[in-house]
């Protein structure tokens, strides 16, 4: 299976945008990579180009590739001219809370998949997560003892605690 995430969209759910903005995109792409590390899945983030690094277009971190949009054109455009591309939509995911993005992809015959649900998988990092059936499964018991991550935390730990925060403030 190939996910493609939509990735400010990812960015944004998990943290107000400020001053460190390439600093949480750049821990973002980090923490992903260890995540998917093990996968046997492919996973392809992307960017808008008006924000990419200098000299990165496209990169390889192990099963993660990030993906910078050419100039002037949107990640939502660019998502959507790869899922028209694709042979096999059925095992091509992407993974966005963007409702008008994801009514352009699942046009495409590829299906969707919300960054809450993604999150909860990332949470866990069990199986790679399975594109939503028709019924919603029921919501799933997490701890709540999750603390804010003190100055000198892991970035692992630091995201860990904002995917809860998150979960929790979304009911996810």
């Amino acid at each position: 299976m190939h996910y493609w995430i939509d990735g400010y969209n990812l960015l944004y759910r998990l943290t107000d945008p400020d001053s460190h903005f390439t600093q949480k995109r750049e821990t973002l792409i980090a923490v992903l990579s260890r995540k998917v590390a093990d996968a046997s899945d492919v996973y392809t983030v992307v960017f808008d180009a008006c924000y990419a690094p200098e000299g990165g277009i496209s990169s390889h971190l192990g099963h993660l590739e990030v993906l910078y949009t050419t100039e002037g054109q949107s990640a939502d455009d660019c998502l959507v001219e790869q899922m028209e591309r694709v042979t096999h939509p059925a095992n091509h995911v992407v993974v966005t809370s963007d409702q008008r993005l994801a009514w352009r992809v699942r046009r495409t015959s590829v299906k969707t998949m919300g960054v809450g649900q993604f999150l909860k998988w990332m949470r866990k990092q069990k199986n790679p997560p399975k594109p939503p059936s028709q019924e919603q499964s029921s919501k799933i018991k997490r701890k709540k003892t999750e603390k804010p991550p003190s100055k000198g935390s892991s970035i692992e730990d630091a995201f860990g605690y904002y995917w809860y925060v998150f979960e929790e403030k979304n009911g996810a």
